[in-house]
C-alpha cells in the first residue's frame, strides 16, 4: 500500500468538510471492495481516506411516504435480505444477492456499487430500472439525480467535486407488474460481462404491456430502453438499435471479451429477461409483483 492518512468522521457534515478540505488528495472509503485492491496495486494513491463506516445515518433503510430510501452505506447483504427492500423493491434485493460472493456482499455497499459505476454491475441496473434517484450532498447542498443519469460511463458518474452519494430513493407506487434480471459472468462467479433488467407493466387496456429495459456491460454504459407492446423479439430489436455499433476489439486479450461478443450477449440476455418477466406477469395475473432471476 502507498502511505495514506485515515479519518473516521461520525457525521455526514464532518465527512464533507474533510473531503472538501483536501479536494485533490481525499477519497471516501465505503466497503473498500474496489478502492483497497486498486491501492494495493498502486493504481490509486489517495493521501487521505475518509472512512464513512461510522456514519450511522447512511446505514438506514426507511420509508418516506411513497418512497423507499436506502442509505448509501447499507451493506449489499443487508439489502438482499431486508424486509422493506424485498417487499417494495424485490428487483433491488435480487440484484444485491447477485453481486459477487457473500464475503463481498458482507462489506460491499449499495452506494459504493453506484459510485463505482462498474460496467455490468447489478445494483445500478436494478436501481435504474426501478426509476431510482440518487441523493448527492456536497458543498452546494443537496440534489437528486436519476440513477440512469448518474452513471455516465465505465467508472464515470455525475458526482461533483467534494460530493457524496448518501442514499437512493425508489418510488413504490408503481403499477403491479413483473421484474427479471439476467447476467453473464466470465468466469462463472466473476465480474459480469453484461447485465440486463426488465420491468414489465400492464398497459391501461389490460392486454398489452410496456417494458423498461436497462442494460449494462463492457463497452456499453448504462442504457434505459422503453418498449411498448413488448415481446421478447421486439425488446431484443429495440435494445440492439439503442446500443452503439460495435468497434473492432483492441488491447490485450486479457482485457475481456470483444465488444461484439458483449453486444450479442446483451441481446440474448434481454430476450431471456423479458420472456421471464412476461411469464411472471401472466402467472401473477398482473395482480402481484413477481421477480425472477436468470
Amino acid at each position: 500500500m502507498p502511505d495514506f492518512e485515515w479519518q473516521s468522521p461520525l457525521t455526514l457534515p464532518q465527512a464533507l468538510r474533510l473531503l472538501n478540505a483536501f479536494p485533490d488528495e481525499a477519497v471516501a472509503l465505503a466497503g473498500g471492495q474496489s478502492l483497497l485492491p486498486a491501492m494495493a496495486l498502486r493504481r490509486r494513491r489517495p493521501r487521505l481516506l475518509v472512512d464513512l463506516n461510522a456514519i450511522e445515518s447512511l446505514t438506514r433503510i426507511d420509508m418516506d411516504g411513497g418512497t423507499l430510501v436506502v442509505g448509501a452505506m447499507v451493506r449489499q447483504r443487508t439489502a438482499e435480505r431486508d424486509p422493506l427492500v424485498t417487499r417494495h423493491a424485490p428487483l433491488l434485493a435480487l440484484a444485491a444477492g447477485m453481486t459477487g460472493h457473500v464475503a463481498v456482499r458482507n462489506r460491499g455497499t449499495v452506494g459504493g456499487s453506484l459510485a463505482q459505476a462498474e460496467p455490468g454491475a447489478e445494483i445500478p441496473v436494478a436501481a435504474a430500472a426501478l426509476g431510482g434517484r440518487a441523493v448527492l450532498e456536497g458543498p452546494q447542498g443537496r440534489r437528486e439525480v436519476p440513477v440512469a443519469e448518474l452513471i455516465q460511463g465505465p467508472h464515470r458518474t455525475a458526482l461533483g467535486q467534494g460530493e457524496l452519494l448518501t442514499s437512493i430513493r425508489i418510488p413504490i407506487g408503481r403499477p403491479a407488474g413483473a421484474e427479471a434480471m439476467e447476467e453473464l459472468c466470465l468466469p462463472v462467479g466473476g465480474r459480469p460481462v453484461a447485465c440486463v433488467a426488465a420491468v414489465v407493466r400492464p398497459d391501461p387496456d389490460g392486454v398489452t404491456h410496456t417494458a423498461r429495459i436497462v442494460v449494462s456491460g463492457r463497452g456499453h454504459p448504462l442504457r434505459v430502453i422503453d418498449v411498448r407492446q413488448v415481446t421478447d423479439s421486439r425488446a431484443r430489436q429495440s435494445v440492439l438499435a439503442a446500443l452503439p455499433v460495435p468497434l473492432p476489439a483492441s488491447g490485450p486479450a486479457t482485457a475481456g471479451p470483444p465488444e461484439d461478443y458483449c453486444r450479442r450477449a446483451i441481446a440474448e440476455l434481454t430476450t431471456r429477461a423479458v420472456r421471464r418477466a412476461l411469464e411472471q406477469a401472466v402467472v401473477a395475473g398482473t395482480e402481484e409483483t413477481g421477480v425472477s432471476r436468470g
